[in-house]
């Protein structure tokens, strides 16, 4: 991702940290059991050593000795336990961070009106799957649309159906074209679709079935004289090159074929 959240470093180093204090709880568990062991090696060993097997402890010492393990054994317990319950506290706030961050990142990419990708899209997730495409032959082509007239729709219908006009366009697209290909609202009534696996003659057969699409639209839909229209511009992605380079090609043709249209 090319950028990242305000607060993601912070999240980073206090994921980092719960994973450090992790390693030092485990380590006073252990350090615990040493302690015990040596307590109880330092009993049993000069038994065994000067006794012949036989173990024997003063008994004016053992209590407090007994007394000292247990005591060390349940004050550790203690601490084990309140240390585990504050990292338990930790990942739960760590994980509902998460998931908002998320949330506000998934909310950045997706343009509310149309329920497509927004522009942050381009610049915040597609350059990961371009570095992926740049690793196969596989093909990508550019799809540039844009809808004619749409000015006079806002200025006869007024902004509201102009907005209910444009998710409508979003819902067309997304019926037509594949769960694979992704819709991104480029700017205003612009939508820019990407075209995976397919080449340049693969996507003329995409754009005709859009224009169907939208006829389809018009006979059901069409209504006080006005035909939705899309004008349609293609261009095959090059490798090497930055996107903006294929965008713009992608662009300038749509624009070359709405003049032809218009003349």
């Amino acid at each position: 991702m090319a950028t990242e959240p305000a607060n993601a470093s912070d999240l980073r180093r206090r994921i980092q940290s719960l994973e450090a204090r992790d390693v030092q709880l485990w380590g006073i568990v252990l350090l615990l059991l040493v302690v015990v062991a040596t307590g109880v090696v330092s009993i049993v060993l000069p038994n065994l050593a000067w006794n012949l097997g036989m173990l024997r402890a003063d008994g004016r010492y053992l209590p407090q000795l007994l007394f000292g393990f247990i005591a060390l054994i349940v004050l550790a317990n203690v601490y084990v336990l309140q240390q585990r319950f504050r990292l338990s506290k930790v990942r739960e706030e760590l994980m509902d961070q998460v998931l908002r961050n998320e949330a506000l990142q998934w909310a950045s990419l997706t343009d509310s009106l149309t329920e497509t990708f927004s522009r942050h899209y381009l610049t915040h997730v597609l350059p990961r799957e371009l570095n992926r495409l740049e690793r196969s032959d596989d093909p990508l082509t550019l799809l540039m649309m844009d809808v004619d007239d749409f000015k006079r729709v806002n200025t006869r219908f007024g902004h509201m159906e102009g907005d209910k006009l444009l998710a409508e366009i979003a819902r067309v697209l997304r019926r037509t074209l594949r769960n694979s290909d992704t819709v991104v609202r480029y700017g205003g009534d612009e939508f820019l679709a990407l075209l995976w696996d397919t080449g340049l003659r693969e996507s003329e057969r995409v754009v005709e079935r859009v224009q169907a699409a939208v006829g389809a639209w018009n006979k059901t839909h069409g209504e006080d004289g006005y035909s939705m229209s899309l004008s349609c511009g293609l261009a095959e992605y090059v490798r090497g090159q930055p996107l903006e380079v294929s965008v713009d090609a992608a662009d300038q043709e749509m624009y070359r074929k709405k003049a032809v249209r218009a003349s």
